[in-house]
């Protein structure tokens, strides 16, 4: 689970000494605790929130809470937070496991959602506290991009690659 933002990096888990550049200050904490976060987005003006409980096959039924808490009850904490601070700009990395098996079609934006596990349904629910989001103007403060994936220093892109072509 991290944070990214303008300045700043908010992670549950140190990332790899050098990975940011040195201007960027770097934070630890959990994107579900409301004081951290109001604290890692004071004098924020942009929030890249890319913080998850990802993906995994067949998760069984009682981490489906955790993935409430995390994916939606977090997204809520960062919006809240991006508000009380004054950012200008929220982007959401959400995912394109919201539009559920495409069974062969090209999907766009405008394809309807089919979110099929937890992950997906609670980024689905993710997108729309965004997207109702407003600034203190009025208007929309957030972004949602669908992304196929996230590639960084703790899942680098060889091991995908290698496990794709492994069948896994």
């Amino acid at each position: 689970m991290s944070i990214c933002l303008l300045g700043c990096a908010f992670s549950v888990d140190i990332p790899t000494a050098g990975i940011f550049p040195q201007s960027v200050e770097v934070l630890s904490g959990d994107v579900t605790d409301h004081v951290a976060v109001q604290s890692a987005m004071q004098g924020v003006e942009a929030v890249v929130h890319m913080a998850a409980l990802l993906h995994i096959v067949n998760p069984p039924p009682e981490l489906r809470e955790k993935y409430e808490r995390v994916n939606v009850g977090g997204t809520a904490t960062v919006v809240e937070a991006a508000i009380k601070a004054g950012a200008k700009r929220v982007v959401l990395f959400s995912t394109i496991a919201v539009y559920g098996q495409a069974d062969g079609q090209v999907l766009n934006e405008q394809s309807p959602t089919h979110p099929d596990t937890f992950y997906a349904q609670t980024k689905l629910a993710a997108e729309q506290i965004f997207l109702n989001a407003r600034g203190a103007d009025g208007q929309p403060l957030g972004t949602v991009l669908r992304l196929g994936a996230v590639y960084g220093s703790l899942y680098p892109y060889r091991k995908w690659t290698q496990s794709a072509d492994a069948g896994l």
